[in-house]
């Protein structure tokens, strides 16, 4: 029988969803800026096709529309 060594402690890293989403969008906003200088013509979509009627999918939809607008 072989005896391993027990495995270290492992420490965990607490992530701040909200700052981190905070980041993307700024850093998302700011590329499309960009973009949008060198394209004048460029209008971002966003495109979803549900199948279906499920409430939570509407919700869902709603939301990410509502964040592109921002």
């Amino acid at each position: 029988m072989s005896t391993a060594a027990p495995a270290p402690p492992t420490t965990g890293v607490r992530l701040d969803g909200k700052a981190i989403s905070e980041a993307v969008r700024t850093e998302l906003k700011e590329e499309v800026a960009a973009f949008k200088q060198q394209h004048p013509t460029f209008k971002p979509k966003l495109l979803a096709i549900q199948v279906g009627a499920r409430s939570d999918s509407s919700v869902y939809i709603r939301q990410k529309s509502k964040a592109c607008k921002e």
